[in-house]
């Protein structure tokens, strides 16, 4: 995997949040700006990073309420967080052949377009091929299946995510990979699963690994 192919890993894309989940509460998933005034005259946290893209922003699947943790954001990569990512990306695009953004939970190989439902791309039979490879190794592990498609059909419509605009600036493959399970644990995986789901992932990356090397 290290020969051919350069790899770009970020452990986590929203750290003032992760942190907040750890120390406060759980469940929390948007970043940690504000307050802003939001329904019933709250004043409410953070904006769905995942749905603070500039692409398609502010669409379907996404709340204009500061109180919805489906939040998009006062405008496109509103949050620093998104910004310095997509800045990142732009100024690597020429060599960014493939983009990954891990998420959990349902078993899902997700790709563009994901702004809304019944919407495809040119690149889909690429994009779908891919999947089905990297997903045929990911399941040779432990018997582990998932379900492939483009993410605003297949899944829900959530118009500025991250995906998408990695797709509309040039990248080739572009994924949302929703990891273990299907919904008896959802966000709260037990521990003994992290090992097997890191194996089985890792098996699926090394399949897109060589595809990117024998194709660019």
């Amino acid at each position: 995997m290290r020969e051919n192919v350069v790899w770009y890993f970020v452990p986590s894309c929203n750290p003032d949040g992760y942190e907040h989940s750890r120390n406060e509460y759980r469940m929390w998933r948007k970043t940690r700006s504000g307050p802003r005034s939001g329904s019933w005259g709250r004043q409410c946290y953070g904006v769905d990073p995942n749905r603070n893209w500039n692409y398609m922003w502010g669409g379907e699947g996404t709340s204009t309420d500061p109180c919805s943790d489906i939040y998009h954001g006062e405008k496109a990569f509103s949050e620093p967080e998104t910004l310095s990512m997509s800045n990142y990306i732009s100024k690597n695009s020429n060599s960014i052949k493939a983009y990954f953004s891990f998420h959990a939970y349902g078993q899902y190989f997700l790709y563009p377009w994901g702004y809304a439902s019944g919407a495809h791309h040119p690149d889909e039979a690429a994009m779908h091929s891919l999947a089905v490879n990297a997903h045929d190794a990911l399941r040779a592990q432990y018997g582990t299946t998932y379900d492939i498609g483009p993410s605003g059909t297949l899944l829900y419509p959530a118009a500025g995510g991250s995906d998408d605009w990695a797709k509309s600036i040039g990248t080739k493959y572009a994924y949302t990979v929703e990891g273990r399970d299907t919904g008896r644990y959802g966000f709260i995986l037990p521990a003994s699963q992290i090992e097997p789901s890191g194996i089985e992932t890792y098996e699926a990356m090394k399949v897109v690994g060589k595809q990117i090397a024998d194709e660019f």
